[in-house]
């Protein structure tokens, strides 16, 4: 037997209805008195406390879930970045020679158009 209680009330309960005391707010108690274990609050007032608390959890997790995916959208750029010079590397390593932003705009600057002037 496990005693429980609840305001003034206090009763001596078998162990297997221990659960549905505690989801009903009774709190469990030793010989002395002292708790043990605290039952849920089902007062209107701590609902309404624990509903405020909920909403400013809810809030925060959303903030942080925004920062995450700005954070994960510039880690995957900077990703995106470090595998365009790996296959430039790769590219460079191998003999192939990758164009340059220069040499696919036909400027002056591009390498066919500094050999024709060395060979003038």
């Amino acid at each position: 037997m496990t005693k429980v209680r609840k305001g003034n009330r206090e009763l001596s309960v078998e162990d297997g209805s221990v659960d549905s005391y505690i989801a009903d707010g009774y709190q469990i108690i030793d010989a002395r008195g002292n708790v043990i274990n605290h039952g849920t609050n089902t007062s209107y007032s701590g609902l309404i406390v624990e509903n405020n608390e909920l909403r400013q959890t809810v809030k925060r997790l959303e903030t942080r879930i925004a920062s995450l995916e700005a954070e994960e959208g510039r880690k995957d750029e900077e990703i995106a970045g470090l595998v365009d010079e790996l296959a430039k590397a790769k590219a460079a390593q191998n003999g192939v020679a990758t164009p340059s932003p220069s040499a696919s705009e036909g400027g002056d600057d591009s390498a066919a158009a500094k050999k024709g002037k060395k060979k003038e």
